[in-house]
């Protein structure tokens, strides 16, 4: 049986993990760059898209990222989600595989 960890402990652990850019299952900030410069684009079509982060409409010539499950984000709030998971809000799906994770760490 593992032993809880002291609240002292913790956010020492909190602490070195955010100092090497990732926190929990979240991507360091290099990682989320790198993906957004890959994954931006335009929506150009006036279909009715929803970011189902922020669940504001995503209008005609905003900057969206779209994942490798085809989900589609405001680019602004995925990059900020992936600060925290790297999985889709909506399917779960890794976004960033964890192999380009090391590659990007190296």
């Amino acid at each position: 049986m593992t032993q809880p960890i002291a609240v002292d402990e913790h956010q020492n652990l909190l602490h070195s993990q955010s100092l090497n850019g990732r926190v929990g299952s979240g991507l360091s900030q290099k990682c989320i760059s790198d993906f957004l410069l890959r994954s931006l684009g335009h929506l150009t079509t006036k279909e009715n898209f929803i970011c189902s982060i922020c669940q504001g409409e995503i209008q005609v010539e905003e900057e969206i990222s779209t994942l490798r499950c085809s989900h589609i984000y405001h680019a602004g709030c995925i990059g900020q989600w992936l600060m925290i998971k790297n999985k889709c809000p909506v399917c779960r799906a890794s976004v960033i595989p964890e192999e380009d994770i090391g590659r990007a760490l190296n």
